[in-house]
């Protein structure tokens, strides 16, 4: 629309003796430039920047890159000290991410950034090291960092399911490096009860090396909990996307699937029958398979027993995996109006008419230069029971 606009009040008239009757103001039109979001989630495994070009309440992709500091990694519930080597290596992530930004604003793009810090940086803020390393981390970027608490990170992650399908309902949960958030989404359409268990991928499979089995770990955690049961229950978060690539590959009769299966939904007893089998798969058939999985293979089995406990408390009708994460739940929150550095909780009132205009997903990058190529989003799996 911005564009139309432009053209109507620049009142173009084509000039005959322009080349190919090109209008004289045309380059006033093409020099707009919209602005551009970025938003960074700087996780306890992972760290991605995706930046996309805003207009109005449409968000087009222009870039995303991952890299993977796994900053949380050699971290358990006894302990959450960070390496010093591991906290280096993502404040070196963060100033490539910065250099990314800079090259925005230097196209004299309005830009604005989000940069959140979850899990791990969570757990050691209040402490010296923690804050020393917030302060260098937030110098290399050039831009502050929100560490967002565990609540908002799941009430983000719900946000995230809505925006890619507003007609997301039931419970949900998402694992990450150093956190799993729950929480649920009732029949109007709002996140409620978000919830955080302070143990992830990298510190449940810790726990698991040091004698503990992720199932008591989780059961514990579960038990605080109070979510309805029989309930569409969606997953999102890395591990267990990784999970539902085998999962599918192995339903389909191949090794593994070579794209994330967005939408592959199955019934309870399905999932709960794959992730069984999932012990039986060798350390070196997961570590041939493609990049998403074989750089999680030391730890997949401890995730996907994770999925499975989660699976049997909550006794879901149907099992959903998502693309989703909290970058989307930014965008769902910025569309709606809301302040994503004060968001506690889903507003009650909020414009139901309209739909979040979707994103397009970009290929995944990794510690790549800046990708411009946009990729068809890919069309829900749904299996037979």
């Amino acid at each position: 629309m911005a564009i139309f606009k432009a053209v109507r009040q620049a009142d173009v008239a084509f000039d005959s003796d322009s080349p190919d009757g090109v209008p004289d103001r045309m380059a006033d039109i093409y020099s707009i430039k919209t602005p551009v979001v970025v938003v960074i989630d700087a996780g306890s495994n992972s760290f991605r920047l995706a930046a996309y070009e805003c207009a109005g309440n449409s968000y087009h992709p222009l870039n995303e890159v991952k890299s993977n500091p796994e900053l949380a990694k050699g971290t358990y519930k006894g302990n959450r000290a960070l390496d010093s080597h591991r906290m280096q290596q993502a404040e070196s992530v963060l100033e490539d991410f910065g250099k990314i930004i800079q090259d925005y604003i230097e196209e004299d793009r309005d830009v604005t950034v989000h940069a959140l810090g979850t899990a791990a940086i969570r757990s050691v803020q209040h402490t010296q090291v923690g804050r020393d390393f917030l302060h260098k981390a937030e110098q290399k970027l050039g831009h502050t960092i929100q560490v967002i608490t565990g609540r908002r990170e799941a009430l983000l992650t719900g946000m995230g399911l809505l925006y890619e399908n507003p007609k997301a309902r039931g419970v949900f949960a998402g694992i990450g490096g150093g956190s799993i958030e729950l929480g649920a989404i009732n029949k109007q359409g709002r996140v409620i009860n978000p919830s955080v268990i302070d143990e992830g991928a990298l510190s449940i499979h810790e726990e698991f090396k040091r004698g503990r089995n992720p199932r008591d770990v989780l059961f514990e955690a579960l038990e605080q909990t109070d979510y309805k049961k029989g309930k569409t229950l969606r997953i999102t978060g890395g591990d267990w996307r990784a999970v539902a690539r085998v999962v599918s590959g192995r339903i389909h009769g191949i090794e593994v699937s070579r794209e994330f299966p967005h939408g592959l939904t199955l019934s309870a007893d399905k999932i709960l029958e794959e992730l069984g089998g999932f012990g039986q798969i060798t350390l070196a058939e997961l570590t041939a398979m493609p990049t998403r999985v074989a750089e999680r293979a030391g730890r997949l089995w401890t995730s996907a027993e994770a999925l499975r406990v989660i699976v049997e408390y909550l006794e879901p009708k149907e099992v959903i995996f998502s693309n989703a994460s909290i970058r989307e739940g930014v965008l769902y929150a910025r569309i709606a109006g809301y302040d994503v550095t004060r968001l506690t909780s889903h507003p009650v009132k909020q414009e139901q008419s309209s739909s979040p205009a979707r994103v397009v997903p970009v290929p995944r990058a990794s510690k790549q230069a800046p990708n411009f190529r946009t990729a068809r989003a890919a069309s829900p799996v749904r299996l037979a029971r």
